[in-house]
C-alpha cells in the first residue's frame, strides 16, 4: 500500500489481483466544478489576506478584510460618517490592522479606509465572477483547454 504513481489509482486486474491502472480522465464538468472550488478558495485567500494600506501616519500596512472583518469595518464607517455629521474632526476612532498596530484615525479618515476596504473586496469579487464567467463559456464552447487555463 503505497501511493499511487502520478495519473494511476489501485484496481483490480482480471483474476482479482491489485493493480495500478490509468486514472480515468475527469470530464469537463467535472473539471468546472473543480475550477470554481478554486476560484472561492482564491478569493477567500485574497480576503484574507487584506488590503495594503498607507495609514494616516505614513505607515504601510494591511486592513482585514476576511468575511468576519465587514461587520467591524461597516460599524467603523457608519461610527465615522455619524461622528462626521456631528461636526467632529478629531483622530477620536482607531482601527486595528492586521499587523495589530492601531491607528487613530478622524472620521474623515476612517470613511478613506472603510470606503478603500469595501472597493477592495468588490474588486475580488469582480475577478472571481468573471473567472466563473470564464468558465461558462469554456463549458459552452466545450473547450477544456481554456477550462484547464483559468488562474487566479
Amino acid at each position: 500500500l503505497s501511493e499511487p504513481p502520478p495519473g494511476m489509482q489501485l484496481s483490480s486486474s482480471e483474476d482479482g489481483r491489485p493493480e495500478w491502472s490509468k486514472k480515468p480522465r475527469e470530464t469537463i464538468e467535472q473539471l468546472a466544478r473543480k475550477k470554481r472550488r478554486q476560484i472561492e478558495a482564491w478569493l477567500a485567500e485574497a480576503l484574507a489576506a487584506g488590503m495594503p494600506y498607507t495609514m494616516p501616519d505614513g505607515t504601510d500596512d494591511v486592513v482585514q478584510t476576511r468575511p468576519e472583518d465587514e461587520p467591524n469595518l461597516l460599524g467603523l464607517a457608519i461610527e465615522a460618517r455619524d461622528l462626521r455629521d456631528a461636526g467632529e474632526t478629531g483622530a477620536g476612532q482607531v482601527l486595528r490592522a492586521q499587523s495589530n498596530q492601531l491607528y487613530a484615525m478622524t472620521p474623515a479618515q476612517m470613511i478613506a479606509v472603510t470606503d478603500a476596504a469595501k472597493a477592495f473586496k468588490k474588486q475580488q469579487l469582480a475577478h472571481s465572477w468573471a473567472l466563473k464567467d470564464e468558465i461558462k463559456s469554456a463549458l459552452e464552447a466545450d473547450d477544456r483547454a481554456a477550462l484547464e487555463a483559468i488562474d487566479w
